[in-house]
């Protein structure tokens, strides 16, 4: 996971995530959770990506923007749904 500035007021957290299956993953529904360095939640962000794609045994990056700098500690990535076929 990296965060990346891209412009004035403008940020990303990137992930990669890795698939083991034999399916391909599609249609990415997920919640961001970012923390402080004391467990606490202080961010959360819902979210979807109808043209993200992930190949079978493979790897891909998922970018989530943001209008704000992230001042979290840590963040984690939870995905709530997602096609495979």
């Amino acid at each position: 996971m990296n965060v990346v500035e891209l412009s004035e007021n403008e940020y990303a957290v990137v992930f990669s995530i890795k698939n083991n299956s034999n399916k391909k993953w599609h249609d990415l529904t997920y919640q961001l959770i970012g923390s402080n360095n004391i467990d606490e939640v202080i961010l959360t962000q819902e979210g979807d990506d109808s043209i993200w794609l992930i190949q079978p045994n493979s790897h891909a990056f998922l970018t989530i923007k943001m209008n704000r700098k992230p001042l979290n500690a840590s963040w984690k990535l939870l995905i709530r749904n997602l096609e495979s076929s």
